[in-house]
């Protein structure tokens, strides 16, 4: 049975889509936002990211520790990171309480 997005079974279909997806990413031990349990190495360290193009690195959400820790704001600028578009949808992830969100 597939679920449409309408506006009765929207919140639904969001609730039971985010409950599969973090049951299948392992849940507080998610692999998709950690990194140091990112397979290969962080293209900016302290944050989940490769390269995937010459210009564009693909991220995933920053942890406001690592953010500090690794001065990640500063790391952008000497990449010359000047824009970070959030393709997350809204309140994605919110179960999974990583350390650090």
């Amino acid at each position: 049975m597939c679920l449409q997005e309408n506006t009765l079974s929207a919140p639904a279909a969001f609730v039971m889509k985010e409950a599969v997806q973090c049951l299948c990413e392992g849940g507080s031990s998610c692999t998709r936002e950690d990194p140091a349990r990112q397979k290969g190495p962080n293209a900016v360290p302290g944050l989940h990211s490769n390269w995937v193009g010459q210009h564009v690195l693909a991220m995933a959400r920053p942890w406001q520790d690592n953010v500090i820790t690794y001065n990640l704001v500063n790391k952008f600028k000497e990449l010359n990171i000047g824009m970070i578009i959030n393709l997350q949808e809204v309140r994605r992830n919110r179960s999974c309480k990583l350390a650090g969100h």
